[in-house]
């Protein structure tokens, strides 16, 4: 008789990725970015400047730079940096749904 092996942990898809990330987006980046990432959230007019049209920059840079600006943030602009909220999975997550909802990545 074999001992019984223990069932294996699922690996994440890229579709439950996109989701976390979308739920995480909505939590902490809408109130300035607005649902479709247009800078028009309702905490954009207490910012000393629009916050990024999300469509517009995401496509301009490489994900190790858009992971570094959610990160760190730009506190001189009113983004907060999310490494002491978020763990570093959490901001993949919200990279992923960036790519694929504003990047023209396919989930």
């Amino acid at each position: 008789m074999q001992p019984p092996t223990a069932a294996p942990t699922p690996t994440p898809t890229l579709d439950d990725v996109f989701l976390a990330g979308a739920e995480i987006f909505q939590t902490h980046c809408v109130q300035c970015h607005g649902p479709h990432g247009m800078g028009d959230g309702p905490a954009a007019t207490t910012l000393p400047v629009q916050p990024a049209i999300l469509p517009f920059h995401i496509p301009l840079h490489r994900d190790e730079d858009v992971y570094v600006f959610i990160s760190e943030g730009f506190p001189n602009l009113g983004m907060p940096a999310f490494r002491e909220i978020l763990s570093q999975e959490e901001i993949l997550q919200v990279l992923r749904y960036l790519r694929v909802r504003f990047g023209g990545v396919s989930p």
